[in-house]
């Protein structure tokens, strides 16, 4: 398993309480933090740091300088480095702005510090995938510059296993045919690779004929096909005394096999030596002598500009060869590589869907607590406070649960959500008041961003209703209605308690609930508001 305590993180965050939390938590978890006030102290530090940073937290909103994705983008101008986005963000159009940044995750401020050590880790493992891929990317660029290094001695590779045999039989043939020269591809012992390609009768037929003229044949083509790489060899056959060219194939300088041409004629072969040499191998003197009269003939000169073709035919198979390996190895590396990515990917999938049953159980287990402690509290002014904590929790499990379940993590069904958090509220306070809560919701979607502080506003208003509305009436009714009309947003919560107190004024409100929902309505640009009608009325409207 990989160690990553002592892992260099530099924590770009603008915010100083903020950044003073979070650097204890990653700490704690084992890791060294620096942190960065802005962006431009970001790409300094960054400069100036020995040795570099292992990966880089960085916050989207950084004041007044460049913003986060641009530090990043500066950053990565400089160095390779893992960059995480940790914001507060879930906007699409900010998410997609950090996608055209290579980072490796996007991590929602206040997700708790397992996601977020979940979240680096898997940083890491991605990282060193990508950067093991890019490894293998560059040494296929380089495949040309690699043909010129010697070839591993050891690597026993074979003409065979390089090459489509039949490709090369269809080239050795027409090359043959051209040149009106016999012609075939063998081993380094002389060996036939290849079928004979315009072979003359009097080398197929007779001297190949006989046990010693095919063994002197072979040792022939085995010194005629030597590894030489300044040009063709070119000599009369060992064996039959005509003329032969030889050119090797040869792979970062490891002889492979060797293409053989010839079988051809001048004026200083004779019918009579023809004779001579099928007495010493065996074979038929007549007709050898016939078949002798029947190989062409070809000046010195020609026959020179043959061996030459050849020899940069046998090059160019040569450079062919070295890259068919050069290619398996990389491909090889590459695949190896894209296999690591997806098993990545896949543990890092395991790993989201065990952090997020982790928080459900954890929310839930919070709640459990709070409401085992409520039962233990008499004070009714401590109870309310428990109460209203129980009803904030629950707001965010079921806020959390309707993130897992949508399809994106953006857009969430105003309707679905909102009933539910109304039913959350309800039960918790069925056994002690008799609530009726009306609803009237339009069906419309909002973004994470803008739900979560709706959902926190609507908790607040509604049990600060209950909680402060009641005066011992038999029943509470609440009527909330939530409208979307062009791009205004309309929150109304009506309720039929006892009212606001003479003389209240909403900006000298010193109760906490009330002010969070002021600090959440100008969260979302709106406004807030609060007055008397049989009750209590509240008012919030915003822009999407």
């Amino acid at each position: 398993m990989v160690n990553y305590i002592g892992k260099e993180i530099l924590l770009v965050e603008d915010e100083a309480i903020i950044a003073m939390t979070e650097k204890a938590e990653l700490e704690s978890y084992g890791y060294t933090v620096e942190h960065a006030l802005c962006g431009e102290d970001a790409i300094d530090a960054i400069r100036q740091h020995t040795p570099l940073f292992d990966l880089i937290l960085m916050d989207i909103d950084l004041g007044n300088g460049i913003d986060g994705t641009e530090a990043a983008r500066q950053i990565l101008e400089i160095v390779e480095v893992p960059i995480v986005f940790l914001s507060s963000h879930t906007e699409p159009d900010i998410v997609n702005k950090t996608e055209t940044i290579t980072s490796y995750g996007y991590v929602v401020k206040n997700s708790g510090i397992t996601v977020l050590d979940a979240s680096i880790k898997m940083a890491f493992k991605l990282f060193n995938a990508n950067q093991l891929n890019k490894r293998t990317e560059e040494a296929l660029q380089k495949q040309i510059l690699a043909l010129t290094q010697p070839f591993n001695k050891s690597d026993e590779i074979t003409f065979e296993e390089l090459f489509n045999l039949e490709d090369i039989q269809k080239l050795q043939d027409e090359f043959a045919s051209a040149a009106g020269i016999a012609s075939i591809i063998t081993h380094n012992d002389g060996t036939p690779i290849t079928s004979p390609s315009n072979f003359c009768r009097l080398c197929n037929d007779v001297i190949r004929k006989t046990e010693k003229g095919k063994l002197n044949c072979f040792k022939s083509d085995a010194y005629l096909g030597r590894y030489n790489p300044e040009g063709p060899v070119i000599q009369l056959c060992l064996s039959g005394g005509l003329w032969d060219a030889g050119a090797s194939i040869s792979v970062g300088g490891n002889h492979i096999a060797s293409w053989l041409i010839g079988q051809v004629r001048d004026s200083s072969q004779s019918e009579e030596k023809i004779r001579s040499y099928a007495r010493i191998i065996g074979a038929d003197e007549d007709l050898a002598a016939e078949a002798f009269r029947e190989v062409p003939a070809m000046s010195n000169e020609r026959f020179t500009q043959i061996s030459q073709a050849l020899f940069t035919l046998a090059n160019l198979l040569s450079n062919i060869a070295y890259q068919n390996i050069q290619q398996a190895r990389f491909i090889t590396d590459r695949k190896a590589a894209e296999n690591e990515i997806k098993k990545q990917l896949k543990e890092k999938e395991l790993l989201l869907k065990e952090v997020h049953h982790r928080i459900k159980n954890n929310i839930a287990s919070i709640s459990s607590l709070l409401n085992i402690k409520l039962n233990e509290i008499d004070d009714l002014k401590s109870k309310e406070i428990f109460q209203n904590t129980i009803l904030q929790v629950e707001g965010m499990e079921v806020l959390y649960s309707k993130l897992l379940r949508a399809d994106k993590n953006t857009d969430i069904p105003t309707d679905e959500f909102v009933c539910d958090l109304l039913n959350s509220i309800e039960s918790i306070f069925t056994d002690r008041i008799a609530v009726s809560i009306q609803h009237d919701i339009e069906p419309f979607s909002l973004d994470s961003s803008r739900m979560f502080p709706l959902g926190m506003i609507i908790n607040e208003l509604v049990t600060n209703s209950i909680q402060h509305g009641y005066d011992d009436k038999s029943s509470m009714n609440i009527n909330l209605s939530l409208k979307k009309t062009n791009k205004n947003i309309f929150l109304s919560v009506q309720d039929s308690g006892k009212g606001l107190p003479d003389g209240f004024n909403i900006e000298e409100s010193t109760g906490f609930g009330l002010m969070l929902v002021k600090m959440l309505a100008d969260q979302l640009e709106g406004s807030f508001s609060i007055k008397n009608k049989n009750g209590t009325v509240s008012t919030v409207v915003f822009e999407i």
